[in-house]
């Protein structure tokens, strides 16, 4: 049911992909009003089944599924509010990336609708804090990856000089930048204290981790000098345009590869 679920809502939003491809194409009002119809379709979809079968953050089935509903929901905001921009040339693929890649992992199954283990229903409070900034620095590298992505692109497109209307439609390059910037000053320490939290969440089940060299403990440590790192270059080096894009990008894609990893958040008992 889990699967069925989960190819009934990544059609919506792989069909919503192809009318945002059809309308940058050609501009034509009917392409943009089924794109936005299959997206919201999709994004209820997804919230129905988010809210009845609540699928554990502590499982990255239920991670992806989270992260790639927060995304749409942007998505949907951002192409309301910005119709001109291509917002779901970069978004909507990266959705069902994750969606593809909750299918990947097995559905929970001790979560039987919201009655054991939702979402954060029964997690301890280091748990919500842990989830909430973890959530948040992926959500805010997110934006700035996808500000890096749009500076690349927007970049090709001023150098070889596209004509007004030719291309695709993003920001101007001044505007992706302090997009970069903000999403690096504010996921940094987001990230910190999530990771510092997801640490202190490990010694309360250490009889389950194998010591300090645990892939969860190496794979913490290793994302925060990465990011730490895109700090440097950011405010040390002042590093800025191409270099800074390709520097936040792979920040990002090593932040996904360590999401994949099993983690743990112990829940309150007799509940």
């Amino acid at each position: 049911m889990d699967k069925v679920s989960l190819f009934c809502f990544g059609a919506s939003y792989f069909i919503a992909l192809l009318f945002h491809l059809l309308n940058q194409w050609k501009q034509q009002r009917w392409f943009y009003i089924f794109e936005i119809g299959f997206a919201s379709a999709g994004i209820i979809a997804q919230s129905i089944y988010l809210s009845y079968w609540q699928p554990p953050l502590a499982t990255q089935y239920g991670w992806f599924l989270l992260s790639s509903w927060l995304l749409i929901a942007f998505y949907v905001y951002s192409t309301l509010n910005y119709r001109q921009i291509a917002w779901g040339l970069f978004i909507l693929p990266l959705v069902l990336v994750l969606i593809i890649s909750a299918a990947v992992f097995s559905f929970p199954t001790d979560t039987i609708g919201n009655k054991l283990n939702g979402l954060v229903l029964n997690t301890k409070v280091f748990g919500w804090i842990h989830v909430f900034f973890l959530l948040t620095a992926t959500l805010a590298t997110f934006l700035a990856s996808l500000s890096s992505l749009m500076y690349l692109l927007q970049s090709y497109q001023v150098r070889n000089k596209f004509a007004p209307g030719a291309g695709v439609n993003l920001l101007n390059l001044e505007k992706l930048e302090v997009g970069i910037r903000y999403g690096i000053a504010i996921g940094f320490p987001l990230l910190s204290v999530g990771l510092l939290t997801g640490l202190l969440l490990l010694l309360q089940v250490a009889d389950k981790i194998q010591g300090w060299w645990d892939p969860r403990v190496i794979s913490s440590f290793v994302l925060w000098l990465s990011f730490a790192n895109l700090v440097y270059a950011r405010y040390g080096l002042h590093m800025r345009g191409k270099k800074l894009a390709w520097v936040t990008i792979s920040a990002f894609v090593l932040l996904l590869v360590c999401l994949a990893l099993p983690h743990q958040i112990p829940m309150e008992v007799g509940k």
